[in-house]
């Protein structure tokens, strides 16, 4: 009798343990996701890391990529169901009929400087300002990227005509080295790399996201269109694990600095030059619509688009926005 109401007790101690243990594991939906080994992206890493995406659910992979475009191509082969890119690939992309929706902002370009971005000539260079930069060559990791259109767009603005200034493709670990040697006159950084060049002597002469559109978006999320709107309750959930990142990354800078140097390995000295990352998922309709006309005007998109065009059904939920 002792043994088998022994094997009872076992038996509901057992079966209270799965039906306390199992359910929350069994909701546990699985999310690859494509980052790039960056400071802005210290955000996924913390909502692994702390618990954050497990809390709501999410059992999430990262999956590392080298830009946004390999991002992209990683969305449309299957390789991840979510991934970063910034908007201007995404957008210029859609126009290809890739049909991709935002899903989540993670970051924003500074107000006012230092700013993540900057146009930086060598420290010997005589070059003082972007209308100096007439008759000049200007490295860009690529030329269609966000950062690359906006120094276009601020130099053309300061009176240099397009076919006045030589742009050539240098990746941001080389643009230190051809600086130095002259091969070009100007390069177009973001961070770590606009801090490390400072750090070496050279001065940015221009910061291409705040000088064209302070606070414009330029970290975001992105998957298909058709798998988002079959998966809100996941994308609701990468949301708020996500928007619990930011917020633990931003209640605390010294926190926040040696977590991004814990992600990236970069070293201590260049974390703590860098300006803090605005990280922030809270949209501002207007600065997305000013982007997409910036993009229009400089031909990097052949027609016009509302920002809402762009925004995944839950974004628009949060937004207020109908249909």
């Amino acid at each position: 009798m002792r043994k088998v109401l022994a094997t009872l007790l076992l038996a509901a101690f057992a079966t209270a343990t799965l039906l306390h243990q199992g359910p929350a594991r069994a909701q546990e939906k699985k999310l690859r996701l494509g980052v790039m080994k960056i400071a802005a992206m210290t955000t996924p890493y913390v909502a692994k890391e702390r618990g954050f995406f497990k809390k709501h659910g999410l059992d999430v992979e990262l999956v590392f990529i080298r830009s946004g475009a390999e991002g992209i191509q990683a969305l449309q082969g299957g390789n991840v169901e979510v991934t970063l890119a910034i908007p201007s690939f995404a957008m210029g992309a859609n126009e290809r009929k890739f049909d991709l929706t935002m899903v989540l902002q993670n970051e924003l370009a500074h107000a006012a400087p230092p700013d993540s971005g900057g146009i930086v000539v060598a420290k010997d260079s005589g070059i003082a300002k972007p209308s100096d930069l007439a008759g000049k060559t200007v490295g860009v990791n690529s030329l269609h990227a966000q950062e690359a259109v906006d120094a276009q767009y601020v130099i053309r603005k300061s009176g240099v005509p397009k076919d006045k200034v030589k742009y050539v493709e240098v990746p941001f670990p080389s643009m230190g080295d051809v600086l130095s040697r002259k091969q070009v006159d100007a390069v177009v950084a973001i961070d770590p790399f606009t801090t490390m060049l400072t750090q070496r002597g050279n001065r940015v002469i221009a910061w291409e996201y705040v000088d064209s559109i302070p606070e414009q978006p330029i970290g975001t999320f992105w998957a298909k269109r058709p798998w988002a709107e079959k998966n809100m309750d996941m994308m609701d959930a990468f949301t708020a694990a996500m928007e619990e990142a930011m917020a633990y990354m931003n209640a605390d800078p010294k926190r926040a600095r040696d977590l991004v140097a814990q992600f990236t390995g970069l070293p201590a000295p260049v974390v703590q030059g860098m300006p803090m990352i605005v990280w922030s998922s809270k949209i501002n309709v207007a600065k997305w619509r000013e982007l997409i006309e910036l993009l229009k005007g400089m031909g990097e998109l052949e027609q016009n688009h509302a920002p809402e065009e762009y925004f995944s059904s839950g974004v628009k939920r949060r937004l207020g926005i109908k249909g």
